[in-house]
């Protein structure tokens, strides 16, 4: 999937919103769940055998509800004051991305934004799998 594929299937599937991840549970609630895989619906890891847990239970979901080799796209976005921004390379470990679109934050969204303010979105295609590394987990612990 390239760029214009990308923005061409947000359109068709959330045309209310843009690929800002916090707005998608508020615009649409019925395609939106949590799943909490930490005992006692505990929301955030402490230690790296939490991390662990996550990750072995998220993919077993995932494997389950996608299979093994099939394709997929990763998507993620950020925050910046910097039209020309590719600090991303540096936060992830998961290969490279290519940018998809830059949102004006303050065009769009007026009273929620100051000047200057862009979300920028990235993406890769890749092929569901489970990663064995513990190095595909962050802790900040």
């Amino acid at each position: 999937m390239d760029n214009k594929e990308f923005n061409s299937f947000w359109k068709t599937r959330y045309p209310e919103t843009y690929p800002i991840n916090h707005e998608l549970k508020w615009i649409y609630p019925d395609r939106w769940f949590r799943i909490h895989s930490l005992p006692e619906s505990k929301r955030y890891a402490n230690s790296d055998k939490e991390y662990e847990m996550i990750f072995d239970r998220q993919n077993k979901l995932i494997d389950d509800l996608i299979g093994q080799g099939s394709k997929i796209v990763i998507s993620f976005g950020l925050y910046t004051d910097d039209v020309g921004n590719e600090n991303y390379k540096e936060l992830t470990d998961f290969g490279d991305f290519t940018k998809v679109d830059s949102i004006d934050l303050q065009m769009v969204r007026s009273k929620e934004y100051e000047d200057e303010m862009y979300f920028d979105i990235y993406i890769k295609n890749d092929v569901w799998g489970k990663r064995n590394e513990k190095s595909d987990f962050k802790s900040d612990c």
